[in-house]
């Protein structure tokens, strides 16, 4: 079996997220300062490892892309990431049908994409709008 890792899971996602046109910037880690005006910070937000009485074991995940824009207008704000959110959700179920390869064989799937208003984003000490995009139950692969 092939281990498969949460550094290399977030870089797929975060890759795929990269190659959506409009997203400027996709950095696999969280940056302090980042100087794009629309943009995606990605993180796991939580990781577990089920080990059950009879040997299954199976690593699960939750990988957050914050897909973030400087707030100046929240209607305008709102209809531009909107229309990325249509995008991106369609590269990610992409990745994991029949057209794509599993974020590169970096994930071995997931059950649930999450898609979540922040109407208050404060980064860097800027006020930021946009949605959190979730893969929950990401499967990853691991040797124990």
């Amino acid at each position: 079996m092939t281990t498969q890792s949460l550094r290399g899971a977030l870089s797929a996602v975060a890759g795929v997220i990269a190659g959506v046109s409009g997203v400027n910037s996709s950095p696999s880690f969280a940056l302090f300062n980042i100087n794009d005006r629309i943009f995606s910070l990605n993180y796991v937000m939580a990781s577990n490892v089920e080990i059950s009485e009879t040997g299954t074991k199976q690593h699960l995940a939750i990988i957050a892309c914050d897909l973030i824009t400087p707030l100046v207008s929240a209607t305008d704000e709102i209809d531009t990431i909107l229309g990325l959110i249509d995008s991106i959700s369609t590269a990610l179920i992409t990745e994991a049908t029949t057209g794509g390869d599993m974020f590169g064989d970096a994930i071995d799937t997931y059950s649930n994409l999450q898609i979540q208003f922040l109407p208050n984003y404060i980064y860097s000490n800027v006020q930021y709008i946009g949605y959190r995009i979730m893969l929950e139950e990401v499967k990853l692969k691991i040797d124990l």
